[in-house]
């Protein structure tokens, strides 16, 4: 296998101008990168050489022949340049992916992230689309099964091929092939309490698995890790949304880091929205007559929103950092509960008053984003999310009606008072913005969620009628 690829690692060297080499120093360190990275791929091991080639040989072949064009620029941007003998500033102002500045002008490089993304994907999706079409067809499966055994049985993981997804017995994501696969998708449930699982990790080339989404009250799983080489990192899963009164919405996870060379980080996960609080107790009804009637109870607090998951890593060069996932809402306060109703006039006693409703929960608060993953070489930073939208609080309980009188004390109760409204919650902050490295374009912060209402107060409960 080494002696099989040599030939393709060789490079050409050029005399490069020293005042120019500022504009191709971009590219070659590019090519050298490239090289070193492809060179894990040319020392495979020679046990089952032929068939193992058949698999390397499509892999390869595209990262091979863009080393090979990095390398041709090289040799003729420094020609050109010095015949043209352009001064800094017509350099500076050329409509270039990136301006490559003489260095006694001072000048810093201005990158658009837009080519640095089409580099990656024009890179990277014609390898991956070729590996899944060999796994997945009728021929690379047969042939993958008699390669993938002496790694099956010693190591219990494949060379080549996709991680299984997680199940329910076992939630974790399969881990992709050694050579190349996928990471299987973290276990999804919609049942409270029950774990989801991870997504699985990539091998050398690969994408990582997705986190598996959670039911109430689970949190997300995090995303597998994109490739050691080469590869996305997968998204992380959504927490659960809280079902049951005053709980809080589970957390989403982290985003699976990018390939150690390239790849976007995974998105992080969105936090799960905290439930509505529950309607506070009825006052007690007054028995013994002329009595006021008992106070409605307090809304149930609300639950607040999980918090998102934070973007993944990119990977060393052009790659971007995975988004921070957004803030789940909380819930909105509970009522207050209704007053109970006086008591009637007796023969020495008026009528009794209704009692106070109860006052109205706070709304809960809303879930912080997720913090942006940091961009690669030329790449971007992930954007933080969104905070969680603050819930409303609780309307006031209404007040209880009053008492009825008689003929002896023929003017009803007055009626309750009603109870306060609950104020609102407080708006999750938005997640910090990714870094980026070099000449990338940091990612932008999330903003704050949206604001709660606070409750209504609750009505005057009824006079009660008169004897």
């Amino acid at each position: 296998m080494a002696q099989h690829f040599s030939k393709r690692y060789r490079t050409r060297r050029h005399a490069i101008n020293p005042r120019h080499r500022r504009a191709i120093e971009l590219g070659t360190a590019v090519g050298a990168t490239l090289a070193a990275g492809i060179a894990s791929l040319a020392t495979a091991p020679t046990a089952n050489g032929d068939m193992i080639d058949l698999i390397i040989e499509p892999i390869v072949e595209p990262l091979t022949n863009f080393t090979d064009s990095i390398t041709d620029l090289t040799s003729w941007v420094d020609p050109v340049l010095g015949t043209l003998n352009l001064p800094s500033e017509t350099l500076a102002g050329l409509a270039l992916p990136y301006s490559a500045i003489d260095p006694a002008g001072g000048a810093t490089v201005a990158v658009d992230p837009s080519f640095a993304n089409s580099l990656v994907q024009a890179l990277y999706l014609p390898i991956y689309d070729l590996g899944q079409a060999w796994v997945t067809s009728p021929v690379g499966s047969a042939v993958d099964t008699v390669i993938n055994f002496p790694t099956a049985t010693l190591f219990h993981i494949d060379l080549i091929g996709n991680g299984a997804p997680g199940t329910e017995a076992d939630p974790t994501g399969g881990a992709g092939g050694i050579l190349f696969g996928d990471g299987g998708a973290g276990y999804s449930s919609t049942t409270a309490g029950v774990a989801v699982g991870n997504g699985g990790n990539a091998g050398l080339i690969g994408n990582g698995g997705a986190g598996g989404d959670g039911g109430a009250g689970t949190a997300g799983g995090n995303g597998g890790n994109g490739g050691l080489l080469i590869g996305n990192g997968g998204n992380g899963g959504d927490g659960g949304t809280a079902t049951t009164a005053s709980y809080a919405g589970a957390d989403g996870g982290n985003g699976g880091n990018g390939g150690l060379l390239f790849g976007q980080g995974g998105n992080g996960g969105n936090g799960g929205a905290g439930s509505d609080g529950g309607t506070g107790i009825d006052g007690a009804n007054a028995t013994t007559p002329g009595a006021t009637g008992g106070n409605g109870g307090e809304g149930a607090a609300a639950g607040a929103g999980g918090s998102g998951g934070a973007g993944g890593r990119g990977g060393l060069l052009f790659s971007d950092g995975g988004h921070g996932g957004q803030g789940g809402a909380g819930g909105d306060g509970g009522t207050g509960g209704t007053g109970g109703t006086g008591g009637t006039a007796g023969t020495t006693v008026a009528a009794g008053a209704g009692g106070a409703g109860g006052p109205g929960a706070m709304g809960g608060q809303g879930g912080a984003g997720g913090a942006g993953g940091s961009g690669g070489f030329l790449g971007q930073g992930g954007n933080g999310g969104n905070g969680g939208a603050a819930g409303d609080g609780g309307a006031g309980g209404t007040g209880g009606t009053g008492g009825a009188g008689n003929s002896e004390f023929p003017a009803g109760g007055s009626g309750g008072d009603g109870g306060a409204g609950g104020q609102a919650g407080t708006a999750g902050f938005g997640g910090a913005a990714g870094s980026s490295f070099l000449f990338g374009h940091q990612g932008m912060a999330g903003a704050t969620g949206a604001a709660g209402t606070a409750g209504s107060a609750g009505a005057t409960g009824a006079d009660g009628a008169n004897g």
